[in-house]
């Protein structure tokens, strides 16, 4: 029988242990880094009576929290919903408060400001108008056409007015949130995924976009759409180049009406109280840091038309594009901050 002397067995035993320890050290950060490790996810759903999608770069599931947003900011902010709050507020008689949401302070507000600064262009007050021409809820109310055209109801911008936690209504209107609730919903699902720590992603929602950081491959790739072929850009942006933004379009060549011998837009002329009839805009595009802001511009720069519209973008420094059409040909004009982005044009 050999005899080992204890000393050696003591360092044996010692040296197993500090091994053994190494070896669940080295398991635990290989745990830690596959738990952490991010990876490209795509979500979809449908809201607002259209899609959704977002791709982000995660080791989390986010998508039902971003469809609980939407649907929140829908539930509430949607003209088809009999019991909204937006239809609750339009049921309000003149000279009356109602409590409203954090979600609908920040759109009314907004409204009010992209409102003043357009001089009325972006006017949420056109609801009657929207019902009355067919492109709102059918069981809404219809409104005297003839009403309608009359001076006393072109609405200032000061329809309403936002006191505390509250909507004071000045005016007998219909609010209509269409044109800024999309954005709004954008803002609000980049704002959760931010605060849970998502430096990485792309949101869009019926056409209109947000995104930050990359994607799992390279920069982001934003695409203007080719009026005359939707299924084909007619422009493509790099979020290399554009960095983290928001882009928003408001066209005249999807949702659209006959109406006699001419066809007018969704989108109503809150001057004149009609739809935008036969002109050569189709689209304008607009980039901005908060989808909310680039939606009611876009809808703005589209009423205003391409003359006045690129006037108004380039005194107030907005990043917009028009595409229009002159003579048959279709036409781009971009206004001097976009141009940084096209420096071939």
């Amino acid at each position: 029988m050999i005899s080992v002397p204890s000393r050696f067995l003591s360092k044996f035993k010692l040296n197993s242990v500090r091994s053994l320890f190494i070896l669940v050290v080295a398991f635990f950060l290989i745990f830690l880094l596959a738990k952490n490790q991010k990876e490209e996810e795509t979500y979809s759903g449908k809201v607002m009576g259209t899609t959704w999608q977002v791709t982000l770069l995660t080791n989390k599931n986010h998508k039902n929290q971003i469809q609980n947003i939407f649907n929140g900011i829908d539930k509430a902010m949607s003209t088809y919903k009999d019991y909204s709050l937006l239809n609750e507020i339009n049921s309000l008689s003149i000279n009356t408060f109602k409590l409203i949401n954090e979600d609908m302070i920040k759109v009314l507000e907004e409204s009010l400001r992209v409102c003043e600064l357009t001089n009325g262009a972006f006017n949420i007050s056109v609801g009657r108008a929207v019902n009355t021409w067919g492109f709102g809820p059918r069981n809404k109310e219809i409104f005297d056409k003839n009403k309608l055209l009359s001076n006393t109801h072109r609405h200032s911008c000061n329809t309403y007015e936002i006191i505390d936690n509250s909507i004071y209504k000045l005016q007998d209107v219909h609010l209509d949130l269409s044109a800024i609730a999309k954005g709004y919903a954008i803002d609000k699902a980049s704002a959760y995924l931010e605060e849970n720590n998502v430096e990485n992603y792309f949101i869009e929602l019926g056409g209109e976009v947000s995104f930050k950081g990359k994607k799992e491959q390279g920069f982001w790739s934003i695409g203007i759409l080719n009026p005359k072929n939707i299924y084909e850009p007619l422009f493509i942006l790099s979020s290399k180049n554009i960095g983290d933004n928001s882009l928003a379009t408001s066209g005249n060549y999807l949702n659209k009406k006959i109406i006699g011998e001419n066809t007018y837009s969704h989108t109503i002329n809150p001057y004149t109280n009609l739809p935008i009839g036969d002109r050569s805009t189709l689209s304008v595009s607009v980039l901005n840091k908060s989808a909310m802001t680039a939606d009611a511009l876009a809808t703005a720069l589209n009423v205003m038309g391409v003359e006045k519209g690129i006037q108004f973008a380039n005194l107030n420094s907005i990043e917009a594009l028009y595409i229009y059409e002159e003579e048959d040909d279709m036409k781009v004009l971009s206004s001097s901050k976009m141009l940084e982005y096209f420096p071939d044009r």
